[in-house]
């Protein structure tokens, strides 16, 4: 039985937020950068912090009660031990000579 447990999604998505505060932290430094501290960048850029806080925060909600160990998907493979020892073959194959 081949099993892929639930923590590769956390795993991914792990990854996924750090490529978005890395992103973030670039943001924050061309606008430091190059000085364009107007209302509409600094509104703009707060906005997204906000919200990538508020995602996180409700991300770390909804999945505090998950068990991670349980299984995302469960696959059987038994009929493959078959193919390869001749089980699971039901009939001859013919000859071409």
């Amino acid at each position: 039985m081949l099993n892929v447990p639930l923590y590769i999604l956390l795993i991914l998505y792990s990854l996924f937020l750090v490529v978005f505060v890395g992103f973030m932290i670039a943001n924050l430094y061309h606008i430091n950068a190059s000085a364009s501290f107007t209302f509409l960048g600094t509104l703009v850029s707060l906005i997204l912090i906000v919200a990538g806080a508020v995602v996180i925060l409700y991300t770390f909600y909804f999945l505090s009660g998950t068990d991670w160990s349980e299984p995302l998907i469960s696959i059987n493979t038994d009929w493959l031990g078959g193919l390869f020892n001749g089980q699971g073959v039901d009939r001859e194959i013919p000859s071409a000579f």
